[in-house]
């Protein structure tokens, strides 16, 4: 019966010398039943290549003659003195009134699973390396127009130069987000609070007479928020703009305040919150009567993430603005 089977099968005494054995094993190792049969397991063709597997076979052997079962991935001996590795597994059997009588190992070669795994795994690296590539020279190259805008607006009249600015601005903040994936080295999601503080912090280089009496904050922890690629570039536009857009027109004639960027996760979605105590909204204005660049890039790009942005009340001191999106799975 044990020579019809595939796997491979072989039966022991308690102390763990081989009585039988199916004809699988001994044909992948080029041996015949005499060779081991009558023999401590571990001492036989398929083990004593190696001292330490040997050791582990035997004190697994005392192990099941305890009473317990035993299952490991091995590495056994076959012909040519090449290596197979096995799912292996050893039971013990007991008789009617309960006592250890034989132990059962059998066996499976998992070794072309194991290949697969390896190829699998290996390309899984090759993918990891070209995507970090790809993020690092995206990131290299949208510093570089970045750079272009800069020296560009250096010899623009002002409202050039404004909108030259406000493009830098917007390429830094995707500039960002590759720059974080590729720091992270996990190009399925990003963090919000390492990405809106490092935003913060560019802002504060392109607006740094302005923040001499703004302050600007994240109020976001550092890990537990994070978006999927998909949503990371709309995202990081859309709080670009909001901020900007607070710093530029929040606090004319030298008014001093805050600005506060805040994000939270609840309920199956992703609320980030710009808020600032500057001069709000001027009178009348509402979501379809300012028709700026930065504002109609907001709405597309909400539209985009499938979100919604909640305005605040016209003529009342300060603006806070949020944007609720659903959260997504990140992709692998």
């Amino acid at each position: 019966m044990l020579d019809s089977l595939f796997a491979f099968v072989g039966v022991m005494q308690p102390d763990g010398t081989l009585i039988e054995a199916n004809r699988a094993p001994l044909d992948a190792a080029g041996i015949q039943a005499q060779d081991v049969l009558g023999r401590p397991f571990w001492d036989t063709f398929w083990w004593n290549y190696s001292t330490d597997i040997k050791d582990w076979l035997r004190n697994a052997i005392n192990r099941v003659a305890q009473g317990q079962v035993v299952r490991e991935d091995v590495t056994v001996r076959i012909v040519g003195d090449t290596r197979m590795t096995l799912d292996f597994m050893m039971v013990p059997m007991r008789n009617e009134q309960e006592v250890i009588t034989h132990l059962i190992a059998s066996a499976i070669d998992i070794s072309d699973r194991l290949a697969d795994q390896h190829r699998i795994e290996a390309a899984l690296r090759e993918r990891t390396v070209l995507l970090q590539e790809v993020h690092h020279r995206v990131k290299n190259n949208l510093q570089i127009i970045a750079s272009l805008l800069r020296l560009q607006s250096r010899t623009a009249v002002p409202e050039v130069q404004q909108a030259l600015q406000d493009s830098q601005n917007r390429v830094v903040a995707m500039s960002l987000t590759h720059q974080l994936l590729y720091e992270r080295n996990d190009y399925s999601s990003l963090e919000l609070g390492p990405y809106l503080k490092r935003l913060l912090g560019s802002l504060r280089d392109a607006h740094g007479d302005l923040l001499r009496r703004v302050q600007m904050r994240a109020d976001v922890p550092d890990s537990g928020i994070s978006i999927d690629l998909q949503q990371a570039v709309p995202v990081a536009l859309v709080v670009n703009e909001l901020l900007t857009n607070a710093l530029k027109h929040g606090f004319p004639s030298g008014r001093a305040g805050e600005v506060v960027v805040s994000a939270r996760e609840d309920a199956g979605q992703i609320t980030i919150t710009v808020s600032d105590t500057g001069v709000g909204l001027p009178d009348g204005a509402s979501q379809g009567t300012i028709s700026s660049l930065g504002f109609s890039l907001i709405g597309l790009l909400t539209e985009q993430l499938q979100a919604t942005i909640h305005w605040p009340p016209a003529g009342a001191p300060g603006a806070t603005f949020t944007l609720q999106l659903p959260l997504r799975a990140p992709l692998r």
